[in-house]
């Protein structure tokens, strides 16, 4: 039989072995695409093989589907053997694939044997034994050249990948996983069993990089601080990572025998709306601070939408929301120098929502330039209760600051009436006095922020008339600087933190309480208790060494800037701060509405930082009915305008403060409650509870 014929046979077979099939109901077991794709691959190659050495080569199958499945090559599968062993190739004629002589090596015969390889297997029924034993007899010499074909032994080894994610022995029968990554084709490559067996470049790199200290160190930091991020870090399971301890260079203390220029830090208060930001923005452009054509591109931007009262004021006022709201938001830094005086000027939000800002920059304050609105009607509205003269007031002699220049501004839209003037003095004389300022402490000076009168050039006619005082610059410049103490342990409260420019370091603000610090110095920040080295510093110049009362800007290395934020502490490890939960002050009440009662919730202020705290004791002041000396008495409320001691315990957290007598600057709380200031006064002790955890996450 001709090759074209055996073709059109297992054809005609095939098409019968389909429909054959079709009408099967038992179910048998079912071979996968995959499967029958390599057993036709391996038959390919056998046939072809056996054509280009003029030989007749024999192609078996292993069991087969219950349904005639179509493979990629278009041609039905049969039934397995009823033993169900594999099946041997049968000759022409039969139901099974047919014997191919293939004459030559063309391509066509190539794809003639190629289609009849994937020919059908039909099942052992009694119809297919009959046709099977017909076929014999057409074959006798070709049926001891039958084998069975294995076809596990037709597949490559599994790949790398498969012997990375898949199970690498080998049992009699193939897994699924194994026909699935099997690659059919290409011989054994031993190399793959070994490809695994060493260390990855990976892995030799973190091995070698394991056993370096510093390393080490680092990942461990690293962990904790992913754990800390997650919320997961735990305090008493976590390995400390210890940075190497460098001590510091002696202190030098202050200079002595040169002559110092005086240096002042002034925080500009007032009600909202008073002109603070255009009286000192006027201030500037006139001692030539700002020039022609800045001052120029700053009208232009007012007047473009309306606002050319605020040229003056955008001078301190820089960011967008201030310009667009007209208010000023968080207080404003700016340093200029005049004679031998260099001053550093805090310009405070005059808005009630922004008074913790307003306290911020009190903090860092010599003296405080009082700003009044003189025109009819305003100045009552800032000094009548829910107004912040008053309140600004309170708070700044509440913060230690003595020394007041107020600055009766607008007075030009009243033609510099005298009567004006003293009706606003005796008013604010009367309260200050009573609030705890000394009469000796107080400046009071007439000006016009708006025009420039009397801000640094003289009166005009109409105010000098009746007025023969300094201006405003001069008498800023009478006033003398506060003596703060170098010799007491390091202390700087952050102002502002940010990212230094082009650089990994870490750049701070701030006022150094006391002591002082030196470039070089390894300082350690609280609460989070990480150390960091300061790179440079700088009070205006770049210096080596900063004092008590400089307003200071750090570089600081060493330190990730989570560890970082405004009201922390920077001190030197050896005199460290210390963090607290609990403490007790000494304080005064306030003309509140509501009583402070034990258990109120109330917000501490201390610099920056304001936290929630809870009041756990109140204790009066009374009079021993037997010795008439002063003693403490325990009580359930406090009223206003009331001393009394109390003890507070932070909600959550800690913050580093000391007691007033050890710190001034860093003594001193303000309560505030429902947007309004309660009372004020001074740390006198730290409390230690044992439940308390002296630690902030």
């Amino acid at each position: 039989m001709s090759a074209e014929d055996a073709m059109m046979v297992s054809r005609k077979r095939a098409s019968e072995g389909q429909a054959a099939d079709a009408q099967l109901d038992k179910p048998v077991k079912k071979l996968s695409k995959i499967q029958q794709l390599a057993a036709q691959r391996a038959a390919n190659r056998k046939q072809q093989a056996a054509a280009a050495g003029e030989a007749t080569s024999s192609i078996a199958a292993a069991p087969a589907p219950a349904t005639a499945t179509t493979l990629s090559s278009g041609v039905a599968s049969g039934s397995p053997a009823a033993d169900g062993s594999d099946v041997a190739v049968r000759g022409p004629g039969s139901g099974a694939s047919p014997a191919i002589h293939i004459a030559t090596q063309t391509m066509e015969a190539m794809h003639i044997s190629e289609d009849n390889s994937a020919s059908t297997i039909k099942h052992a029924d009694s119809e297919e034994h009959d046709v099977t034993m017909s076929e014999e007899k057409h074959l006798p010499a070709a049926e001891g050249k039958l084998a069975d074909i294995d076809i596990h032994e037709t597949l490559s080894q599994p790949s790398a990948f498969a012997l990375t994610v898949g199970s690498t022995s080998r049992s009699s029968s193939a897994s699924q996983t194994d026909l699935l990554f099997a690659v059919t084709g290409k011989p054994k490559d031993s190399s793959l069993d070994i490809s695994f067996s060493k260390p990855s470049p990976d892995d030799v790199v973190l091995q070698a990089q394991s056993k370096s200290k510093a390393m080490a160190a680092k990942q461990q930091q690293a962990k904790q601080q992913q754990q800390q991020a997650a919320g997961e870090g735990d305090a008493t399971t976590a390995v400390p990572v210890t940075k190497a301890i460098v001590k510091n260079k002696p202190r030098q203390g202050r200079p002595t025998g040169t002559i110092q220029d005086k240096e002042l830090s002034l925080v500009v208060v007032g009600h909202v709306d008073a002109g603070k930001s255009t009286l000192f923005g006027r201030l500037l452009y006139d001692i030539g601070q700002i020039d022609e054509r800045s001052m120029s591109k700053l009208k232009k931007e007012s007047e473009s939408i309306n606002k050319a009262s605020f040229a003056f004021a955008w001078a301190m006022d820089s960011s967008e929301e201030e310009r667009s709201r007209g208010v000023t938001i968080d207080y404003a830094q700016s340093v200029f120098v005049s004679g031998d005086t260099t001053f550093t000027i805090l310009d405070a939000p005059g808005h009630k929502d922004f008074v913790p800002n307003m306290i911020a920059g009190a903090t860092q304050a010599d003296m405080a330039v009082l700003v009044i609105d003189a025109s009819r009607g305003s100045f009552e509205a800032g000094f009548e209760n829910g107004g912040q003269t008053k309140e600004h007031a309170i708070l700044i002699r509440a913060l230690g600051i003595q020394k007041v220049v107020i600055a009766i501004n607008k007075l030009d839209s009243m033609d510099w009436s005298r009567e004006r003037y003293i009706d606003i003095e005796t008013q604010l004389s009367v309260f200050l006095k009573a609030v705890g300022f000394e009469s000796k402490s107080l400046t009071y000076v007439p000006c016009s922020g708006l025009t420039g009168e009397n801000v640094i050039r003289p009166a005009s006619d109409a105010l000098k008339q009746w007025y023969k005082g300094p201006s405003l610059l001069d008498a800023m410049k009478a006033t003398e600087s506060a003596d703060k103490d170098v010799s007491k342990p390091f202390r700087l409260q952050i102002a502002d933190v940010y990212p230094a420019p082009n650089s990994s370091a870490i750049t701070v603000t701030g006022r150094i309480s006391s002591g002082e610090v030196q470039q070089g110095d390894q300082v350690l920040c609280m609460p989070s208790k990480e150390t960091a080295t300061v790179k440079t510093l700088s009070a205006g110049e770049r210096r080596d060494v900063a004092y008590a009362g400089d307003n200071v800007l750090l570089t600081l290395s060493d330190i990730d800037a989570m560890y970082l934020r405004s009201g922390d502490v920077l001190c030197h490890r050896e005199d460290a701060i210390e963090n607290a939960q609990m403490m007790t002050a000494r304080i005064v009440t306030f003309g509140i509405l509501q009583p402070l009662l034990v258990g109120s919730s109330v917000i501490l202020h201390r610099g920056r930082v304001d936290v929630p705290a809870i009041i756990k004791s109140i204790s009066t002041p009374s009079k021993s009915p037997s010795s008439g000396d002063q003693q403490l008495k325990r009580a359930r409320h406090l009223l206003r305008n009331s001393q009394a001691v109390i003890q507070l315990q932070l909600k959550t957290g800690t913050i580093p403060i000391e007691p007033f007598s050890h710190n001034k600057d860093m003594g001193r709380v303000i309560l505030r409650r429902e947007g309004s200031t309660v009372a004020a006064g001074v740390v006198t002790q730290i409390e230690h509870p044992t439940t308390t955890e002296d630690s902030v996450k």
